[in-house]
């Protein structure tokens, strides 16, 4: 019991890390999520395939391989890296392939006669997409991103494979110190990952029946 309250402080650490984890590469993914999906809303189609390769392409990596790319090839390439930023930045790449499908349908999905209208008002295209399209499409977006979140938060745990100090990789430790503690300490993290999930999965589904 006394190693298990020891081990207390230094998972609530590790929770806090998980959350750093998940907002940076969330705020990273959307942003590459919007460029991307706006792009191939918009794009020809000469220009969307490619596009769609590289959306295609990261979608198709396992994200482990990702990090472990990140993480252990690049610095054979010379760019050297932190195992956070590493671990955010394949999440960001991983989740904002993701998002672009999300931007991309939610911008497709608003009825033509609004734009056709925007235009016979004489706004321009970008003007149109910035002041009429993207405004409406944002509120059919909001569910699905509060969803990558969720999954994004649930995929960071794979961040302890390249020694990131999240919850995970704190449990762990603590349970090489003390491996009678393991079923406890486990316990905790299962608990931990759904208190923090579950929420944002009731939120996403009702966010969905409220904007949809």
């Amino acid at each position: 019991m006394h190693s298990y309250l020891v081990a207390i402080p230094s998972l609530v650490r590790g929770l806090g890390t998980t959350f750093e984890l998940a907002i940076a590469a969330m705020a990273c993914a959307v942003a590459l999520g919007f460029v991307l999906g706006t792009l191939r809303s918009m794009a020809p189609r000469a220009l969307d395939l490619p596009l769609l390769g590289i959306v295609e392409f990261f979608r198709g990596i396992p994200l482990l391989v990702l990090m472990y790319f990140l993480f252990f090839g690049l610095p054979q390439l010379g760019l050297r890296t932190s195992n956070n930023a590493a671990a955010i930045a394949a999440l960001a790449v991983y989740a904002g392939a993701l998002a672009s499908e999300i931007v991309r349908g939610a911008i497709v999905s608003i009825p033509l006669g609004q734009t056709e209208a925007a235009a016979a008002l004489g706004l321009g295209r970008f003007a149109i997409l910035r002041l009429v399209v993207i405004p409406q499409a944002l509120r059919r977006m909001l569910p699905p991103f509060v969803a990558l979140f969720a999954l994004i938060v649930e995929s960071s745990s794979l961040a302890a494979l390249i020694d990131v100090t999240d919850l995970l990789q704190a449990a762990r430790q603590n349970v090489e110190r003390d491996p009678d503690v393991a079923l406890p300490i486990y316990l905790t993290v299962l608990v931990a990952y759904f208190v923090v999930n579950y929420p944002i999965s009731l939120a996403s589904q009702r966010l969905e029946k409220r904007l949809t």
